[in-house]
């Protein structure tokens, strides 16, 4: 979505105001984020969060643990 907005990862992250090497690592998969980064990366898309998590499956959410309390 970001490459069809026509951003670079570099403009991107510039744009929502986070650092370039970790929206790349969002990108990659390498990095769990927050609702509220999912919210900025949504705005500066001009889309609703639900539509980045639209493809989201239970078994995506294998490895995430809850945390205990």
């Amino acid at each position: 979505m970001r490459e069809d907005a026509g951003f670079s990862q570099e403009k991107f992250a510039q744009k929502i105001q986070i650092d370039r090497s970790y929206y790349g690592r969002i990108e990659r998969g390498a990095q769990n984020i927050s609702i509220t980064t999912i919210c900025a990366i949504a705005s500066g898309l001009g889309v609703s969060p639900a539509v980045l998590l639209a493809d989201l499956t239970i078994s995506d959410c294998s490895e995430a643990t809850p945390h205990s309390t």
